[in-house]
């Protein structure tokens, strides 16, 4: 009788230490599994991240890219390796990474000149559906500069006045058609109904020689460019096409407060493509929202005249598909 009871006993143990095994291990193998990261999220990045930059080596595209992921790289947890792809007015580097594989290990600049080019011909891309933007590290605004000891010239209404009575005289010089201080000045011309006549270049430094050379009557600089010619006493702003006054010179006005309400800058950042997963963009915006805080960059970024400035992903895509709608109705006025 005894035995039979300790048999029974020794039993009901052995089925207990199996179920509590199982559990053990069941309870084991789920924290096993939710610990363990999905592959493409959490444990992203594995390896160093190509950044293209669809421009030349040493311009301001490429200065402030390398900048961006110097700063970035840290938080991000991996390195970045900066890889230039030149050609068809950025379009080349730009189209290779949406043809990349959408993990989030290629990125590409993008400015405002990739959302130009797809209202100005057939792009191999559309600009606000098959992007999908990381987030905005520099708005740069367009200015409007004459010649320092250019007297006819003063303010914006100097401006106005003569456009009006002698169209196509007074010329401003560009960095290329299409670009956007080209759009900026159709907008100009259509919103204070005069023609002011654009003279494009080969890029930007061209058109600043010209200008200082005095063959057009005035230029159409970004902010590092004004800074260097308002320092160097050989230009004057008119007004900048903002949309509140910028800190550096407070004194300028904005052309919208002078009635020509026309807003545009040149908006650059970086894009993945579309099918990206959103764990490892917001990782991408996170790293280089970090390196927006840090004063030292900040400094870096303002001694290549580049006016630092982060947008998430979502802010800087409402700001690509602004500037399409505004750019797509001022090419009409080119197109035609």
């Amino acid at each position: 009788m005894k035995k039979r009871i300790l048999v029974s006993i020794l039993s009901v143990l052995l089925i207990l230490t199996v179920v509590l095994s199982g559990c053990s291990n069941s309870n084991q193998a789920s924290s096993q599994q939710a610990s363990e990261p999905k592959q493409g999220e959490s444990d992203y990045p594995k390896k160093p991240v190509t950044i293209i930059v669809p421009y030349k080596p040493g311009g301001p595209v490429d200065l402030l890219s390398r900048t961006a992921a110097k700063f970035s790289e840290s938080d991000l947890g991996q390195s970045f390796v900066i890889q230039n792809v030149d050609g068809a007015g950025g379009e080349k580097g730009f189209s290779q990474m949406l043809r990349s594989p959408a993990d989030g290990y290629t990125l590409s600049a993008m400015t405002s000149g990739h959302i130009t080019l797809t209202v100005m011909r057939d792009a191999s891309y559309d600009v606000v559906n098959d992007v999908q933007p990381v987030c905005m590290v520099v708005q740069d605004d367009t200015y409007i500069v004459v010649r320092a000891d250019d007297d006819r010239f003063n303010t914006v209404e100097d401006v106005v006045n003569y456009a009006k009575d002698n169209p196509n005289s007074f010329t401003v010089g560009t960095s290329g058609a299409g670009s956007s201080e080209h759009f900026a000045i159709i907008g100009f011309n259509k919103n204070a109904g005069v023609e002011v006549k654009p003279v494009h270049f080969g890029g930007s430094a061209e058109a600043k020689a010209a200008f200082l050379g005095g063959h057009v009557d005035a230029f159409a600089p970004s902010y590092g460019e004004v800074t260097q010619l308002v320092n160097e006493k050989k230009a004057k702003i008119i007004g900048v096409f903002a949309e509140e006054r910028v800190e550096a010179y407070p004194d300028v006005p904005t052309f919208k407060e002078k009635g020509i309400n026309m807003v545009l800058s040149n908006i650059r950042g970086f894009a993945v493509p579309k099918d990206t997963p959103k764990e490892v963009v917001e990782k991408l915006s996170a790293a280089f929202k970090k390196a927006s805080e840090d004063p030292a960059y900040a400094e870096e970024m303002a001694k290549l005249g580049l006016p630092a400035k982060y947008a998430d992903g979502e802010e800087y895509a409402r700001m690509i598909k602004l500037q399409y709608e505004t750019y797509k109705e001022l090419a009409k006025e080119v197109l035609e």
